[in-house]
């Protein structure tokens, strides 16, 4: 795999780094204020209601504000190019809502 597939396929949680990888880049993942946070399934936000102070609105949804300018700049971008970005909401937010109590508590 090349370095720029290898990269994409990173960026895109496809594959995690090797721990050496994380530490010799010198990423905080374990600091809920850290960029590089991991959070999934194995590794809870702690705390767990940890909310960023600055966040921006960008077309109904709050991002940090390094989120927000990247999400502008992809969307010029993409405009430029003839694209057109359609921002879809996050499925997974009322997900344990729509499930029996027995399935969301595994």
């Amino acid at each position: 795999m090349t370095g720029a597939v290898a990269g994409l396929v990173l960026s895109l949680g496809m594959i995690a780094p090797s721990v050496a990888a994380v530490a010799a880049a010198g990423y905080d993942i374990r600091s809920a204020s850290s960029l590089q946070v991991v959070v999934n399934k194995h590794r809870q936000l702690n705390p767990a209601t940890y909310v960023p102070a600055q966040l921006v609105r960008v077309q109904g949804e709050r991002l940090r504000a390094e989120a927000a300018d990247a999400y502008k700049q992809l969307t010029r971008a993409a405009k430029a190019a003839g694209v057109n970005i359609i921002p879809i909401p996050s499925a997974v937010t009322g997900l344990s809502a729509s499930r029996p109590a027995s399935i969301t508590a595994t």
